[in-house]
């Protein structure tokens, strides 16, 4: 199952590092599964690849944005009514 990053309670759903980076401003960091070397970049064919190489909770905690995460779903911004297990 490919990784999801929910925006504002769905109001975007991000799948890509492309996306990522468009929304955030910044690429999100490559897991050290995927990473051959540390701080590996993406190719021009990963960025439009879904975020399954991404270490999104990583990156985000890095980077002190807020979050929750349930099965693979991570959720960003409006917090409030997200309700996890």
């Amino acid at each position: 199952m490919c990784k999801i990053v929910v925006i504002n309670r769905g109001e975007k759903e991000i799948v890509t590092p492309k996306e990522f980076k468009e929304h955030f401003g910044f690429l999100p960091v490559k897991s050290s599964l995927y990473a051959l070397e540390e701080n590996e970049g993406y190719s021009e064919k990963e960025l439009n690849e879904c975020l399954c190489t991404a270490d999104i909770v990583k990156t985000l905690r890095e980077n002190n944005i807020q979050f929750k995460s349930q099965w693979g779903n991570v959720y960003v911004g409006e917090l409030d009514l997200i309700e996890v297990d």
